[in-house]
């Protein structure tokens, strides 16, 4: 047979086709050569007659004649209006749009003719994903003050909720009030955690709002303007400049319908929400921060759209008004006009002058209050709720409550780590099984387990992973093997003693390919060590012994690992090298000759275990797989359930030392240090307890072989990883005195022989 190391070499000899995907500004120029793109400009004044005209005449859409960029004929006939018409302007092609030097995309476009499925559509084949939770993030669009406390909270939240898979976050995109907050937190979460999930962060806002200075920078990026067509990118003024763009975010939707200093209404962000939601059935939130009377207009449509909006409250203004309310009245309490005014009263900033406005205001906030509405409504108050997370995902997951998708639902909770919205998933599918026949109830939900529990373990969520073993889960029944064993059932008529072993069998064959295959063959982290990740049951046997010590034997194989070695190394010489191969046949295509080597050799598919392998196993390779990723508080989760503890935690201190050491930046050999430290420390600790309560049997327990692990002893796991805190315990003292005075068994005495 070839070698491993001979298998990979030929790998990595064949080319790999590289995928490329168009840029922003060829997926923008595709769409505008459809005719999908316009954007609105003002024809009331023309270039074509600026000699003929008062220069510094005012238009009604806000700008002077001479800053007028038409160069048709214009609409004479208009220059006398008094209020603005979208007949006022005339279509163009799109033309300012780009990218700047911080990554960010950009667009201008028509506010009234544009189509939000195009918009839509191009953002989705720039970030080549789309999206299952959309969050709009508005309110205070200025500057405004919420607690430090608050603050910190809501820019952690925001910041896990952006970085978690499939979500995309909707702001105004300003440098200013709540869009840079969100902005700022983000920005901070990305820069503190390693997450693999980068975030989209859309920014809507009008063309004719943002600053002078930062419109004559994107006009600069008009295909008209710039010499390159590709490589040229911009850098957005100065965030301390007013109405300027934020940086942190990733893309910018500037809507134009041929006005200057004109404020969008909420239309443009509920109609791109309801299309995403259209378009890919997927789930929106509205989170409210402070905000004005205008604030209430997206309520509103929110709540028409049966969207669940949650409001911060403490951040002042009408989410304090907001809150207050809320948190007074029932689910089925109609708010009066007199419970609106006295809280309109203890907010002096929202106070209205104009009488008449005031008694549309309370109207309009009765209104969102109204009892219908009351179950898309969240609050979230910081000394009361966990976090701001799982309040946005519990707000999404409780306005479901018709929907039986259960199994979309659940995969979503765990995405969206809201243990709380699957634990009511669970029960609603147990209330659902209540008086059906035939029907075990515990069983209807169980069987959602092994997808959810490898979900939980791939995506890092230690919540799940914990409760789902409290639930007495076996991490045996993986899902590949429940479909078989489903599947079996359903063609056999029969149960006999072979079947039953049979089926024992595959069950740990499922469970080691699902280690292999699915935990350790999609790792996500960029050539965190200097070897390759193993590939079959073999190099994952050979990759505990570089990590865990010499001491150790075989997980999976009663033959020496020495033995394996020399077989695996003499096997070199059955198969000639690949770049031979290539010499001797003259092949036309090397990629064809490689592909057929790579398809001659063979590989091992089948994953046999020579050991015993039950829970407790398979328990043991997901934990050290934990440790492995650096999944730390998911590791210490799975410790709990191991028997042999100590040995556990001294085994994988072991490991996170020579990951460590094998790591290729500072980062990651701090990260592993610092869980090795902490898994030495529980294990510390774990012995000394022992010792106090009973010195005879503790010292026999760090001198026991633990066949878990291969063998190894704890004092053997300690030594090999030069563990100070444990070998410095007085346990670890006590048996060497008792060992050199003779009172220590013969059993004892040989495993002492072995460490030395």
């Amino acid at each position: 047979m070839s070698s491993i190391n001979e298998i990979s070499e030929v790998y990595a000899l064949v080319p790999h086709v590289k995928q490329t995907k168009a840029t922003w500004a060829e997926l923008v120029k595709r769409e505008v050569k459809n005719g999908k793109l316009k954007v609105a400009a003002c024809a009331v004044y023309s270039k074509k007659e600026e000699n003929n005209v008062q220069p510094n005449a005012q238009c009604i859409c806000g700008r002077i004649a001479r800053e007028h960029s038409f160069n048709g004929d214009p609409k004479i006939k208009f220059r006398g209006a008094q209020k603005w018409l979208p007949k006022l302007t005339i279509e163009t092609d799109v033309t300012h749009y780009g990218q700047s030097k911080s990554g960010a995309r950009f667009i201008r476009c028509d506010v009234e003719k544009n189509t939000f499925e195009t918009l839509f559509q191009i953002i989705c084949d720039d970030v080549v994903n789309k999206p299952k939770l959309i969050v709009s993030c508005y309110g205070g669009a200025q500057y405004f003050s919420m607690t430090d406390i608050l603050e910190r909270e809501f820019m952690n939240g925001i910041g896990q909720v952006a970085t978690t898979k499939d979500v995309w976050i909707l702001t105004t995109g300003l440098n200013s009030g709540v869009s840079h907050l969100i902005g700022q937190g983000i920005h901070r979460n990305t820069l503190l955690n390693e997450n693999t999930w980068k975030p989209i962060v859309i920014g809507m806002s009008h063309w004719g709002t943002i600053s002078k200075s930062t419109r004559e920078a994107l006009k600069q990026q008009a295909p008209s303007n710039r010499s390159t067509d590709s490589q040229h990118t911009l850098t957005f003024c100065s965030e301390n400049e007013r109405n300027s763009l934020d940086k942190h975010h990733t893309h910018f939707l500037l809507l134009d319908d041929g006005r200057l200093n004109h404020y969008l209404g909420d239309d443009p962000r509920s109609k791109f929400v309801k299309t995403i939601c259209n378009q890919t059935k997927c789930y929106a939130v509205t989170i409210i921060v402070e905000g004005g009377w205008n604030t209430l207009e997206v309520i509103q449509h929110d709540l028409d759209a049966e969207r669940p909006v949650v409001i911060i409250h403490g951040s002042g203004r009408l989410a304090n008004v907001l809150g207050n309310l809320l948190e007074k009245i029932r689910k089925i309490d109609t708010v009066t006009k007199n419970d609106v005014k006295k809280e309109l009263d203890l907010c002096s900033s929202l106070y209205c002058f104009d009488q008449a406005n005031e008694e549309q205001d309370i109207e309009m906030i009765q209104k969102v209050l109204a009892p219908k509405y009351r179950r898309y409504l969240s609050v979230f108050k910081l000394d009361r709720d966990v976090s701001l997370t799982n309040t946005i995902f519990r707000a999404v997951l409780d306005t479901q409550n018709d929907k039986e998708d259960y199994k979309e639902l659940l995969e979503l909770a765990v995405t969206w780590n809201c243990l709380d919205g699957a634990i009511d998933i669970f029960e609603r599918i147990k209330s659902s099984k209540v008086g059906s026949s035939n029907v075990n109830i515990q069983d209807g939900v169980r069987k959602y387990y092994p997808n959810l529990f490898e979900k939980a373990l791939k995506e890092n969520r230690p919540l799940f992973v914990d409760y789902f073993l409290r639930q007495y889960y076996s991490p045996l029944e993986t899902t590949a093997f429940v479909n078989y064993r489903d599947k079996e059932e359903s063609n056999s008529t029969t149960i006999s003693s072979e079947n039953y072993d049979f089926e024992e069998k595959n069950c740990v064959r499922y469970a080691l390919e699902f280690i292999v295959e699915i935990l350790y063959k999609n790792n996500d982290k960029e050539s965190i060590l200097t070897h390759p990740v193993p590939r079959s049951l073999l190099e994952l046997d050979d990759l505990y012994f570089k990590l865990i010590g010499p001491y150790a034997k075989s997980f999976y194989r009663r033959k020496k690992r020495t033995l394996k070695r020399f077989c695996e190394g003499l096997s070199t010489f059955c198969y000639p090298s690949p770049r031979t191969v290539l010499k001797l046949n003259g092949a036309e295509s090397e990629t064809e000759i490689l592909l057929q080597i790579v398809s001659q050799i063979p590989l091992p598919s089948v994953y046999e275990c020579e050991m015993t392998y039950g829970k407790q196993e398979m328990l043991r390779d997901i934990f050290l797989w934990s440790v492995y990723k650096g999944y730390i508080d998911m590791a210490f989760v799975l410790l709990l359930q191991i028997k042999s503890r100590i040995s556990a935690a001294l085994v994988a201190a072991s490991m996170a030392h020579r990951l460590s050491l094998m790591s290729h930046n500072s980062y990651l050999r701090s990260i592993y240090m610092e869980h090795r430290t902490a898994l030495e420390e529980y294990a510390t600790a774990c012995i000394d307890i022992c010792y106090k309560h009973n010195e005879r049997v503790a010292c026999e327990l760090i001198s026991r072989e633990i066949p878990l692990f291969g063998n190894i002893t704890c004092m053997q796991a300690a030594i090999a990883s030069d563990n100070i805190p444990f070998v410095n315990t007085e346990c670890f003292d006590q048996f060497l005195h008792q060992q050199w005075y003779g009172h220590l068994d013969s059993a004892s005495i040989k495993t002492i022989w072995e460490i030395l």
